[in-house]
């Protein structure tokens, strides 16, 4: 009688790579970007001045739940890196509305002044842009410094492998910038609150009704978080597996294949 340790993985589970679970990934982005559309219905009901924000990320959450299935199907047995990572893109969309959206959806379509929604909205993209431009420094600084395409990348005859999990560790285990401890990124979700007491005393909180103060607390924390994500999720995943992976196709006419 085998013992349990002497079983080997059959050929298909050897050779499953992270697009295997894009169905389940995709039910889980369709999940939380239905929560936050609930949630955008509800406060903006309170509102009561437009229902464009649940329309957006309802419309968002489905769009891009649809586009990894679509990646699934017709990219599951070729497996090039460049659809995965696309794909990967798109299920960062379901987690970023439930996390890291809140501060924009609010200064952008809240009844508010309009001095308080450009004097938050403005430096939060400019931010936002500033931050983006840093990794992808950070990220363009490490492969020339330490030697990363030769490490994250296997050059065959015909083809170029990336290998997901080895690869993915080493990607992960690069210097990374820390937006939570940044105080320029935290300047923008503590201006808006100094400016909502403001107006409170000025009863304009009163007067207009709603959830303000959820929203509020929320930015504060939803602000960093949408840098981290977009950071370390985003900028991450379009230089290694999309950016890198094209330029390298484009210079040695060989596709880039993603692997176990």
């Amino acid at each position: 009688m085998s013992k349990i340790n002497d079983i080997e993985p059959s050929p298909s589970e050897s050779n499953r790579t992270r697009i295997d679970d894009h169905p389940m990934l995709a039910g889980l982005s369709l999940i939380l970007g239905g929560a936050i559309t609930f949630f955008y219905f509800a406060a903006f009901s309170e509102f009561n001045n437009t229902g464009l924000p649940w329309k957006l990320t309802g419309s968002l959450t489905l769009v891009s739940s649809a586009l990894v299935l679509v990646q699934f199907a017709t990219n599951r047995s070729e497996r090039r890196l460049i659809w995965e990572g696309f794909a990967a893109l798109c299920l960062l969309v379901g987690l970023w509305l439930f996390t890291g959206s809140c501060w924009l959806f609010y200064f952008s379509f809240a009844p508010i002044p309009a001095w308080l929604r450009w004097n938050v909205i403005v430096p939060g993209v400019v931010g936002t842009a500033h931050w983006l431009r840093m990794v992808w420094k950070d990220y363009k600084r490490d492969v020339q410094n330490l030697n990363l395409v030769e490490r994250l990348y296997k050059f065959e005859d015909d083809r170029i492998v990336y290998p997901g999990q080895s690869s993915d560790l080493l990607v992960g285990e690069l210097t990374r910038r820390n937006p939570f401890t940044k105080l320029h990124l935290w300047a923008v979700p503590l201006g808006p609150l100094f400016g909502a007491i403001a107006l409170g005393f000025a009863g304009h909180f009163r007067t207009s009704g709603g959830p303000h103060l959820i929203f509020l607390i929320a930015s504060f924390f939803t602000f960093p978080m949408s840098q981290f994500l977009l950071g370390y999720g985003g900028a991450k995943t379009l230089y290694f597996h999309i950016y890198l992976p094209l330029k390298m196709e484009r210079l040695t006419g060989k596709r880039v294949i993603l692997a176990p």
